[in-house]
């Protein structure tokens, strides 16, 4: 017997089996594709920020005392006026 035919064989007996694999090959490639997408996605914006930074435009810097500061002093002022 060939190898072909074996392996169709194979395959045939055990359709579930051979429909789980096919769907996890499909979906090993679909993961990998959508890892490069994102990879370059992120590797344009931070190319993208960083000439930003040193195209000399404005950036904001927040810290986490100043934010909490903020929030406490506008619920502090909500609270006030109700």
């Amino acid at each position: 017997m060939r190898l072909a035919t074996i392996a169709w064989r194979g395959l045939l007996a055990r359709p579930l089996r051979t429909a789980l694999a096919v769907i996890g090959v499909a979906l090993g490639v679909a993961v990998v594709a959508a890892t490069i997408i994102t990879s370059a996605a992120s590797d344009a914006a931070s190319a993208s920020f960083a000439f930003c930074n040193t195209a000399g435009f404005a950036t904001a810097v927040f810290s986490a005392a100043s934010t909490a500061r903020a929030a406490s002093s506008r619920f502090r002022a909500a609270s006030a006026s109700a």
